[in-house]
């Protein structure tokens, strides 16, 4: 029989759904683990929080102490700034705040827009590999002071993070559903996981489905986060940081690949870049609509209404 497990954590809802032959016992253990889990991940990485670690180094300037997770969202975020000539950067917390979407979810925009500074300006990765006494693994320099959002990265990076304690305790076929960053593992039997592609323009329809086996599907959407102003400005959580405006032209994105980090990564990447510069670096299969209700798409012919 299914086990299911759901609760909310980082402003949204969670699902593990594990199919193996395990006690309730054991179940309930291992799901108070990932809960713990995702709640010491929130009050480390949520810049909504007031004493999380983030909000806690916006305030200073100077060298810090990582441990190793903190180091390989810093490192995977260098890779995609890149690609995306700075659209995807995580010191946009600022900004993003003066958008509206704050710690308070103000949803009102400020009159003054507080830039977003380049990310190589900020962040100096001082150590990878200095063998600091209490789990750390190195340090950064902090140039100037900024608020991390690692909202285009940190949710799908969580739930491999899960996928990760999953596996190492032996369970072979198991779902993890972050409401749109999801992850199926079964090497018990070829069942794959169908997955249907929801229509950002009628969220009672489906543009398709995609079926994944030991893989992620990620997806993103502006009709999910957004707001508009009496000016009849309309925002959401996609802000270009050069022009200071929220995205328009793309409207959802959906990426398939063999893990939820980068496919969370890549359908943030989306809304800025075309997918063939993504290519160049990354294997996915991708589906991307705009605001004409085109798309473009190199999904297997057939699984696309």
């Amino acid at each position: 029989m299914t086990k299911v497990k759901k609760w909310e954590s980082m402003g949204t809802h969670w699902k593990v759904e594990v199919w193996d032959e395990i006690g309730d016992l054991e179940f309930e253990n291992l799901m108070s683990e990932i809960i713990k889990m995702s709640n010491d991940f929130d009050n480390k990485y949520s810049r909504f929080k007031p004493d999380s670690f983030v909000t806690q180094i916006s305030k200073i300037t100077g060298v810090v102490e990582i441990d190793e997770d903190f180091l390989e969202i810093l490192k995977i975020y260098f890779k995609i700034n890149n690609l995306t000539n700075g659209k995807i950067n995580p010191c946009i917390g600022n900004t993003i705040s003066d958008f509206g979407y704050d710690a308070n979810y103000s949803l009102v925009k400020k009159e003054i827009i507080r830039l977003t500074p380049k990310f190589e300006d900020v962040v100096e990765i001082l150590s990878t590999n200095s063998p600091l006494e209490k789990g750390g693994v190195g340090g950064i320099l902090l140039k100037t002071f900024c608020l991390f959002d690692f909202g285009a990265i940190g949710k799908g990076y969580f739930v491999d993070m899960v996928v990760k304690f999953l596996k190492e305790n032996n369970i072979k076929k198991f779902l993890v559903d972050a409401s749109g960053d999801i992850y199926f593992h079964n090497v018990l039997d070829d069942e794959k996981y169908r997955c249907g592609l929801e229509n950002p323009f009628n969220f009672e329809e489906v543009l398709g489905i995609v079926e994944i086996h030991n893989s992620a599907l990620c997806s993103s959407s502006t009709n999910r986060r957004n707001w508009s102003m009496e000016n009849n400005e309309n925002l959401n959580h996609y802000i270009d940081p050069d022009k200071l405006k929220s995205v328009d032209e793309i409207i959802s994105t959906f990426v398939v690949t063999k893990d939820t980090t980068t496919a969370d990564a890549l359908s943030s990447a989306l809304f800025f870049v075309k997918p063939e510069t993504l290519l160049k670096e990354y294997e996915f299969e991708y589906l991307v609509v705009n605001n004409n209700k085109q798309f473009s798409s190199n999904f297997l012919p057939g699984i696309l209404f």
